[in-house]
């Protein structure tokens, strides 16, 4: 994935900076193309691009072409281009500035190791991603906690999940329990994702204004609260609490993914490994943290399966941050660590920036 920064400082024109980009992404798309592609694109672990407002800031913003409407990464599709196919393990495509559309197979695709937290999280619900649905394994993730929660004995009223991740994983769990599901969480739309803002402090604050409850989907009720994933236990200490103050009887916290033991260095800004809960806990001492009165995780055979009901062909997952073990050799728990004290250090001199209006763009750009 591309990232650029524009500092404010900087001072072209609004058509120079334009070309500036422009001329620098095809510099860098020309070099990967040519260079051909390093053994972690080779497994295919990360998608090209991920979200829509990436398409729009390439296609719209820089004019970059797109090869008269065609793309070949499929949550491009509500931007109304023609799905052309997935991007395969080590599988170059280079469109140039007069629209032709050149691929080539740099790295033989001997395996084939997609990112499991693209379903759990990161993609659309509306995407397709190597044939699998992430709406569909999402209901199989929350069908799949079911056993559980009957084994547990707990009985529970309703069935609520976090948006937005939850609800496909909340809907398939209700469906499987035979409980009422219930939206019992108004989720704040200008809040960012919490989890990758970049202090406690501006978490914490921003918690306060995440969520806001139903009252009456709690009122003496006892609720199963659903969520994607527990990263540092913040957000989900925090939505306990809430559903306390809105006078829930008892209140039950189920992920529909594994316990997080271990940063995701192919992109994912997960933090380090000791700020993770799960890594540092067991999952009594996270159910004392967070305040509930039961904890449920998934395991990580029943998120494989969950999407591979989907496509056979997928034998293997980039999903490291579950269980420790990634695909490829260069990850050892000393580059981990040396990854770790680096983005401890940038976090630090980011916070330590002072109140100059330089500083204070670079903050607000973090939190929208």
């Amino acid at each position: 994935m591309l990232n650029i920064l524009i500092r404010k400082k900087d001072t072209l024109s609004g058509k120079d900076m334009k070309q500036t980009i422009k001329k620098f992404i095809y510099q860098w798309i020309e070099k990967q193309f040519m260079d051909g592609c390093s053994h972690y694109n080779s497994l295919s672990v990360r998608k090209s691009c991920r979200s829509k407002q990436q398409a729009r800031k390439i296609f719209n913003l820089l004019n970059i072409p797109h090869a008269n409407g065609k793309v070949f990464f499929n949550p491009f599709k509500a931007l109304d281009f023609e799905f052309v196919k997935d991007i395969q393990p080590g599988e170059a495509v280079f469109i140039d500035r007069k629209n032709n559309l050149h691929t080539k197979q740099i790295v033989s695709a001997d395996r084939f190791s997609p990112c499991i937290f693209e379903w759990v999280y990161l993609a659309a619900p509306d995407s397709m991603l190597d044939g699998v649905s992430v709406y569909k394994s999402r209901i199989r993730m929350g069908e799949a906690l079911a056993d559980q929660i009957i084994e547990s004995g707990i009985q529970i009223d309703s069935v609520i999940p976090v948006p937005d991740t939850g609800r496909p994983m909340a809907t398939g769990l209700a469906d499987k329990l035979k409980v009422r599901y219930r939206e019992g969480f108004v989720k704040n739309r200008y809040i960012g994702r919490t989890f990758i803002m970049p202090g406690q402090q501006v978490r914490k604050r921003s918690l306060q204004f995440k969520l806001h409850p139903i009252d009456l989907e709690f009122k003496n009720n006892s609720v199963l609260i659903v969520d994607d994933s527990i990263v540092r236990g913040n957000t989900s200490k925090k939505i306990v609490e809430i559903a306390r103050n809105a006078g829930a009887k008892n209140v039950y916290f189920a992920s529909a993914s594994p316990q997080i033991v271990s940063p995701d260095p192919y992109g994912i800004d997960l933090p380090t490994t000791s700020e993770l809960i799960a890594a540092n806990s067991s999952i009594e001492e996270i159910r004392k943290f967070i305040g509930a009165d039961g904890l449920f995780y998934n395991t990580i055979e029943n998120i494989r399966e969950a999407i591979q009901i989907g496509n056979n062909d997928i034998n293997k997952f980039s999903d490291g941050c579950f269980t420790k073990k990634y695909p490829t050799p260069e990850i050892t728990s000393e580059m981990l660590e040396e990854l770790g004290n680096d983005r401890n250090r940038t976090r630090t001199s980011y916070l330590s920036e002072g109140t100059d209006e330089e500083g204070e763009n670079y903050r607000n750009m973090s939190l929208v």
